[in-house]
């Protein structure tokens, strides 16, 4: 069970994956939970996944939780594994829900197959 939680602090390879990740994540978070980098806020974002996207208000605040305070809990080494899982199954839940229509690039028209 220790090993679930804990991370080897003499890999390299696993901090940079780490903070590759952390950084990737943490200014969505930072949108969704502190209304940074021209985001919504908690409010705001809780408003548009409930209401707009129709998600559960818990699902809601796991997607907020999980991307703000796991990149965090990645940069320092915590539970690593969990939050990872964490991150995988939102990323998982965004491509259902929002991006499976558009195809693996970017669609800013909005049409599918494009």
């Amino acid at each position: 069970m220790k090993s679930i939680f804990a991370t080897n602090p003499a890999s390299i390879t696993l901090l940079i994956a780490r903070l590759a990740l952390s950084i990737t994540v943490f200014p969505h978070g930072a949108q969704k939970l502190l209304g940074w980098f021209g985001g919504g806020g908690f409010e705001g974002t809780m408003e548009f996944l409930t209401n707009g996207s129709g998600l559960p208000w818990l699902v809601a605040l796991l997607v907020i939780l999980i991307e703000f305070f796991g990149s965090l809990m990645l940069v320092i080494g915590i539970a690593t594994r969990v939050v990872a899982l964490g991150i995988l199954g939102n990323f998982i839940g965004i491509v259902l829900a929002s991006h499976l229509h558009s195809g693996f690039f970017m669609n800013w028209t909005m049409e599918a197959g494009r």
